[in-house]
């Protein structure tokens, strides 16, 4: 299995727009549309609310490899270009079971 721990910091004023679309993918990920995906959890850190952290974990990095490719994340995408502050730091992990 195949995990990324994703930190989005969005701009001033843009944080709500971002968790909009966050919830609105999340339930299609962890669905049929998205096989691959095993879990996906976006969070807000509670200390600073225009910086989202979203953990998620795949099948294999081919899976997420795919998910990037769906057209429910290509809202994310297109938002991504507005709304962050900096590009996506981005954790991969080997998942532990």
């Amino acid at each position: 299995m195949f995990g990324i721990i994703a930190t989005l910091t969005v701009q001033d004023g843009t944080a709500d727009e971002l968790e909009k679309l966050l919830k609105e993918a999340a339930p299609i990920c962890m669905s049929d549309a998205e096989p691959g995906c095993v879990y996906y959890q976006p969070a807000r850190l509670a200390d600073d609310p225009n910086v989202f952290k979203v953990f998620e974990v795949y099948i294999d990095e081919a899976a997420f490899g795919d998910h990037r490719e769906t057209p429910h994340f290509q809202p994310l995408k297109e938002a991504f270009g507005r709304v962050l502050a900096k590009p996506p730091e981005v954790d991969r992990l080997q998942v532990i079971r």
